[in-house]
């Protein structure tokens, strides 16, 4: 396993961007064949996955441990955690990316959070598989109301992952530093309307603006303002792509006080005016491929891979 200081963040395997989606699902074939079978270590910031094998199998490579994932098992990775995986050619499954902040029934705090928290691997209950199957199909359609239904699916799928868990022990504390970016990213995601300075989150969390800083970059390879300005532009896709809001007033409920100031910082972020943005996510009936999330949404740095 790689140094935690030279381990990439990505959006996606092999993407420094993130998606304007609620998630993300994708053949195991279809991402693995490409990179030879290898996927190599890196991690996701704003993500929590899911693989499931439905043939062939995995060596999975999950921070300093390595586990076998058989066909018909499952694992989950919540962000931060450092994964990768060898895969035995033609190996078929699914990979589920859940974006954290989407899904509060899942991730913020009570019993299900709690089964989530760490890395597991299972075996893939029907229930399971079923719900799975079911958001896949719901993610390759453009049906009416597809985001509440790809949300109503998602949270399906963690809900019967966390029952699968159920009686089994958590052994996976993972680090301080993961401990503390999962606080960052809570609070940057429950506080970020408010503009507030790096000092302020700091205090927040007990540890100085430098230690914060440090820690950052070594997660992610990137500031710890810039990890904030993720965040706030992520949502700022998300708001563009799945409501009809004035750019203006989108904006302004995202804390930027001037419209030209929050365009002129979308496009830097983005590549694009918000306009065009929003124009380019609605001629795309399945906004989630991976195509239009690899040129269409914030970069995160340290984002090739290694």
């Amino acid at each position: 396993m790689k140094t935690q200081k030279t381990v990439p963040a990505f959006g996606l395997y092999g993407e420094g961007q993130l998606f304007p989606e609620v998630l993300h699902v994708e053949r195991i074939f279809d991402r693995a064949h490409g990179h030879a079978w290898n996927i190599h270590p890196h991690r996701h910031p704003h993500l929590h996955q899911f693989l499931l094998i439905h043939s062939g199998a995995a060596e999975a490579r999950v921070d300093a441990e390595t586990t076998q994932i058989p066909a018909g098992h499952a694992l989950g990775l919540p962000p931060w955690t450092v994964h990768g995986f060898h895969f035995q050619p033609h190996t078929e499954g699914l990979v589920i990316s859940l974006s954290v902040s989407e899904f509060p029934a899942l991730f913020d705090n009570g019993s299900v959070s709690h089964r989530l928290r760490h890395w597991q691997r299972i075996a893939t209950t029907p229930a399971l598989g079923a719900a799975s199957e079911a958001l896949f199909a719901c993610f390759n359609d453009t049906q009416f109301a597809r985001r509440q239904f790809l949300e109503s699916h998602g949270t399906l799928v963690g809900l019967q992952f966390a029952a699968a868990c159920g009686g089994l022990d958590i052994p996976h504390s993972g680090t301080p530093a993961d401990s503390l970016m999962l606080r960052f990213e809570a609070l940057v995601r429950r506080r970020f309307r408010e503009r507030l300075k790096l000092a302020d989150y700091a205090s927040e969390l007990a540890v100085s603006a430098p230690h914060l800083s440090r820690s950052c970059r070594a997660m992610t390879g990137t500031s710890a303002s810039r990890f904030i300005e993720s965040v706030v532009f992520r949502e700022a896709c998300n708001m563009l792509a799945y409501s009809r809001l004035p750019v203006a007033q989108i904006g302004y409920d995202l804390g930027f006080q001037d419209a030209a100031y929050f365009s002129r910082a979308f496009r830097k972020h983005t590549g694009m005016p918000p306009g065009e943005y929003r124009k380019a996510v609605a001629g795309v009936g399945n906004i989630g491929q991976t195509a239009l999330a690899a040129s269409q949404t914030p970069h995160l740095v340290n984002s090739e891979p290694p």
